[in-house]
């Protein structure tokens, strides 16, 4: 199984990144890595300080905006920083994710938060297959847009009904806990 995976992202890459380079492949996966690690060193003390929430309506744009430019890159240093920009984006959702499910689950419930997080996982482990297909079928430029729109209205859509549903103040001086403008708690 794990040569049929291999099998799927060389391919993958292959076809994403012409004439593609042994070197290009291990730098591809290594930009989103890097960059998803030194996010999430700064995630921690952020996370600490804000609001889970907030850091999520802060980061995902990131992830959007490198989602969506990327289809269109021909530079092989622009596809690394569109990699770079959703690692970001990636960084913050798992964070405030992780945090979210273990005040979710108390630490008496740790069998609920592992089964939890695997189900969470199951996607990159399912989701190969489908995302083959699509390729095969669409080309792989035009499923990362669809796939980066979607994506980025979905983001849309939760950070309006969110906002919505946060209480307002009556002092307009003051900005509102949970306001999409500040890092409030």
């Amino acid at each position: 199984s794990v040569s049929m995976a291999a099998g799927k992202l060389n391919w993958f890459y292959g076809s994403f990144l012409q004439e593609t380079q042994p070197s290009q492949i291990a730098a591809f996966s290594s930009v989103f890595m890097i960059a998803y690690s030194v996010m999430q060193l700064l995630m921690g003390p952020l996370t600490a300080r804000y609001n889970p929430l907030s850091i999520t309506l802060w980061g995902t744009p990131f992830l959007c905006v490198g989602a969506v430019v990327l289809p269109f890159c021909h530079q092989l240093l622009l596809v690394y920083a569109c990699r770079a920009l959703i690692a970001i984006g990636c960084s913050c959702v798992t964070i405030s994710i992780v945090l979210g499910a273990v005040k979710f689950f108390p630490q008496s419930h740790t069998m609920k938060l592992a089964v939890f997080m695997l189900i969470g996982y199951m996607g990159n482990v399912l989701g190969g297959a489908p995302v083959l297909h699509a390729a095969n079928r669409l080309g792989w430029r035009s499923l990362m847009l669809y796939l980066a729109i979607i994506t980025t209205c979905l983001y849309l859509l939760w950070a309006v009904l969110l906002r919505w549903k946060v209480p307002r103040q009556e002092n307009p001086s003051t900005p509102s806990k949970g306001s999409l403008l500040d890092f409030s708690v």
